[in-house]
């Protein structure tokens, strides 16, 4: 579940249809904060230029250690948005055509700037966005395995082809660009976490609370010396949650441990597939009956046997499930691929050969 809350919109009567700026970490302030009182802005990337953007809206990117303004990104005008769409379709023309190899060497040299800069792209996640400096690493690793997967774009973008499908007659399928897409990153690696801050979770935990769940370990007191205005929340666990709690059918996303009571392994797959959301579920069995039914039962995306939720490579599919995805097509893997290009498919009948 996705719930936004997007803070200090300035001039709120100018937020409209528009997109976000494109972010480039060469003007980021996390790695090298800014000595200026003003936090820098943003600029868009049209045309393969900087540009700044014209809105007088903006959105404060903020600290969430610290509370401190790192940068403001502006609420592109819709003007702007056409210019930028407009210039890739005109890329597009010349993108579409040129060859798969070369497209490849691209996405290789991508994968360079990534391994050199990964510190620096890690440490601006971990400012701007709250994760640890190790979880910040590991989203960027992420990231940088799914651009290692697109490098092996000649094999991915392979079609079909099946001859003689009919008397005389071949099949085969092509696949083609679609053109200018548009794309709506996931909200949890990195954005989730000042999304929600902490009075969320908080409200939460306390519901919890009032409804008659026990608290074994509260962190919501928790301070960190020298970051006495972050927005941290320790290790906590709740007992006796109930199906029907607040806090168990929300997903609180922070360091939160609801614990439920099941008599049997069906009643623990039942009460998982109750469960509006469908992310993914784990279960840590010695028996292998117990491990199969649970597998072949659960109505989850993604599932783990005596390891946590197992979020997968890349050249896997992304299998979330229920209310935990969105779309009718999946990313990664060959769905991601099935999603930027266009599978075309020609039948022929070949010429007769005459002796």
């Amino acid at each position: 579940m996705l719930q936004l809350s997007i803070p200090r919109v300035r001039n709120l009567k100018a937020f409209r249809a528009t997109i976000f700026a494109v972010r480039s970490s060469h003007f980021s302030t996390a790695a090298e904060p800014s000595s200026s009182s003003t936090p820098p802005r943003v600029p868009n990337l049209i045309g393969g230029a900087f540009v700044n953007s014209q809105s007088s809206a903006s959105i404060d990117v903020i600290n969430p250690a610290t509370q401190q303004v790192v940068s403001q990104v502006p609420l592109t005008t819709n003007e702007e948005f056409k210019a930028a769409v407009s210039s890739a379709k005109k890329a597009f023309q010349t993108w579409r055509n040129t060859p798969v190899t070369t497209r490849q060497r691209v996405m290789f040299k991508l994968q360079e700037l990534i391994r050199r800069d990964i510190d620096k792209l890690a440490l601006n996640i971990t400012t701007e966005q709250g994760k640890t400096l190790k979880d910040a690493h590991g989203d960027v690793f992420r990231g940088l395995e799914v651009v290692e997967h697109a490098c092996g774009t000649a094999t991915l973008q392979m079609g079909e082809y099946v001859s003689n499908v009919s008397n005389g007659i071949d099949t085969y399928s092509i696949r083609e660009p679609l053109g200018v897409c548009a794309g709506i990153c996931p909200f949890n690696f990195p954005a989730m976490i000042p999304l929600w801050a902490k009075e969320r979770i908080c409200n939460l935990i306390q519901s919890g609370v009032e409804s008659g769940a026990k608290l074994l370990l509260d962190g919501r007191d928790i301070v960190v010396p020298g970051y006495e205005h972050g927005n941290f929340i320790g290790p906590t666990i709740l007992s006796n949650v109930t199906a029907d709690m607040e806090c168990y059918k929300e997903e609180i996303f922070g360091p939160v441990l609801l614990c439920l009571e099941a008599d049997s392994l069906e009643e623990a797959i039942s009460i998982v597939n109750r469960n509006r959301y469908g992310n993914g579920a784990s279960i840590f069995t010695t028996s292998g009956v117990a491990a199969r039914k649970f597998q072949t039962e659960i109505e989850a995306g993604q599932v783990g046997i005596n390891v946590p939720i197992p979020v997968p490579l890349p050249f896997f599919s992304f299998t979330g499930s229920k209310a935990s995805f969105a779309g009718d097509l999946n990313f990664y893997g060959k769905a991601g691929v099935v999603v930027v290009y266009f599978t075309g498919h020609c039948r022929e009948r070949g010429p007769l050969l005459k002796g």
